[in-house]
């Protein structure tokens, strides 16, 4: 069986094909979310690439485009909000994510890619509160951490959220966000850990 950024071979058919199996750089295995919400039956601001399981509105067990390595664009009109995962305030009161690693890791720091625009209300969160786990069951070692308030006037903006993370452990961490506006759109969340 292969493991986490192994080279593997496997068989389809009597193929034979030559499989990688990867997990993101930082032992990153899973994430787990509310899906994101559609905005006037245009832009889809769901997780269109995730992988694992959708059960009623839930995303658990798999990966997407938090994690793709892929920024969305400032404009996300010109792709009908492809690319970002984006929750508002009346469908998605609470918004969070849990990422799951593979073993146990020191955190130094996390960057979250996000896009402001204020004529349509899209705002950074005004916070996120984070908790670690070892189990998955009990989350500990709570944090809070409040965003700075940053304006795009009358354009879009993206803006990445750089969020010490104070060599806290983990194997599981738990995000925790609330609202400035009544949009929060997030298109990418990566790790500095060991």
């Amino acid at each position: 069986m292969c493991q986490p950024l192994d080279y593997c071979v496997g068989f389809v058919g009597k193929q034979r094909i030559n499989l990688e199996v990867f997990t993101h750089y930082s032992g990153l295995v899973t994430y787990k979310m509310p899906q994101g919400n559609a905005r006037g039956g245009r832009y889809n601001f769901t997780d269109s690439s995730y992988d694992g399981f959708t059960k009623n509105h839930f995303l658990s067990d798999g990966l997407g485009m938090l994690t793709d390595g892929k920024l969305a664009p400032e404009d996300y009109v010109d792709s009908d909000g492809l690319g970002w995962i984006g929750w508002n305030v009346k469908d998605t009161p609470k918004p969070y994510i849990i990422f799951e690693f593979l073993n146990t890791r020191i955190f130094h720091a996390m960057t979250l890619h996000c896009n402001v625009r204020d004529t349509a209300k899209v705002k950074l969160f005004s916070k996120v509160v984070i908790n670690f786990s070892v189990d998955g069951v009990s989350f500990y070692e709570s944090f809070e951490y409040k965003s700075k308030s940053v304006s795009s006037g009358s354009s879009w903006m993206n803006y990445n959220v750089t969020i010490d993370l104070n060599q806290h452990t983990g194997k599981l961490m738990k995000l925790l966000f609330s609202y400035t506006g009544h949009w929060i759109l997030i298109s990418e969340v990566t790790f500095n850990s060991g």
